[in-house]
């Protein structure tokens, strides 16, 4: 008898594992293992993608930043150089202290000039 119920448990043991062996390669395939590798690559290429984009919107956005700061750095000194020949001008001689002749960027400067 006992021998009768060791053989009967050990049969549902075995229908058991073999339900859970079913069970594990039912799962299995519904991950289709194959295809992670292609999935992650192409998870991979498109978080490249974003990344390279975001770092061109970062650098045309930098560069039209630095083109703009040349720009006003240029001007500025476009503006200083008109003071300075001005003040060498009337240093010289060649413009009356008070003269209003200079190029529209540098009348801010030349108040500044005319009030010495």
């Amino acid at each position: 008898m006992q021998r009768r119920t060791a053989e009967a448990m050990q049969l549902i043991n075995q229908s058991k594992q073999a339900k859970l062996q079913e069970q594990l390669a039912q799962t299995m395939a519904s991950f289709q293992i194959g295809d992670d590798a292609s999935t992650f690559d192409e998870m991979r290429d498109k978080i490249d993608r974003r990344a390279a984009a975001a770092e061109a919107r970062m650098q045309l956005g930098t560069a039209s930043v630095d083109t703009q700061m040349q720009e006003i750095e240029r001007e500025a000194m476009d503006m200083q150089l008109q003071d300075k020949l001005l003040q060498y001008k009337r240093e010289m001689g060649l413009l009356p202290a008070g003269s209003g002749e200079s190029s529209p960027q540098a009348l801010p400067a030349q108040g500044e000039t005319g009030s010495r």
